[in-house]
């Protein structure tokens, strides 16, 4: 895999050093086809992304392109590409995807219901929720009554608020419901230009 990014790198004047927020494979599969023909992106464990790069002076594949490596901490992964710098920057602060939290994720947003019939949100349809979902509400105590195979709240419930973990029921009626609360983004922290054979911050 490292001998596979070393080849990569030849092609391209730019690496960068990317860390995803909220990593969903649908994401990742729209980032790639829109970089598809003049870029890649690689993520791998740290220890093969150091062997591809080069971990100090004697092995760097690029002059001082170890100081790049020395950044390499945490999850992140490595965008090769030659486009300029400010077409990136303005396609990385654009590129976000919507996704439904999971459990044990920290809750980005406050969502409460109305009190009434409760609804899917309007991408899922729109209209009253089946009669079995009352379960789960039950499960989380919410003052809900079924009624003609409807759900309805006897007053508002908020479901999560912001900054709290989320349970797997909270996760779960969210996503029934409809609720994406996550946002995917990419975040460049710093990149090596080969052409000035340095690294910056991005």
């Amino acid at each position: 895999e490292a001998e596979k990014v070393k080849n990569s790198i030849k092609n391209f004047n730019f690496i960068f050093l990317v860390k995803v927020e909220e990593m969903r494979n649908v994401f990742m599969q729209q980032f790639r086809a829109d970089w598809e023909s003049k870029g890649k992106i690689f993520f791998h464990k740290n220890t093969i992304l150091t062997m591809a790069l080069g971990s100090d002076k004697s092995n760097e594949i690029e002059d001082n392109l170890s100081e790049l490596t020395k950044e390499i901490y945490g999850e992140c992964g490595l965008f090769l590409t030659s486009k300029p710098l400010e077409e990136v920057r303005e396609y990385i602060e654009n590129f976000t995807w919507k996704e439904y939290a999971r459990p044990r994720s920290i809750a980005t947003e406050t969502v409460t219901i109305p009190a009434g019939i409760v609804s899917y949100q309007p991408e899922k349809g729109g209209h009253p929720v089946q009669k079995a979902v009352n379960d789960i509400f039950k499960k989380m105590e919410a003052p809900t009554v079924a009624e003609n195979d409807t759900v309805c709240l006897l007053d508002d419930y908020t479901i999560c608020k912001v900054g709290d973990p989320l349970s797997v029921h909270q996760a779960h009626i969210l996503k029934l419901l409809g609720y994406k609360t996550v946002t995917c983004r990419l975040l460049i922290t710093h990149y090596y230009d080969k052409i000035k054979q340095a690294t910056f911050r991005f």
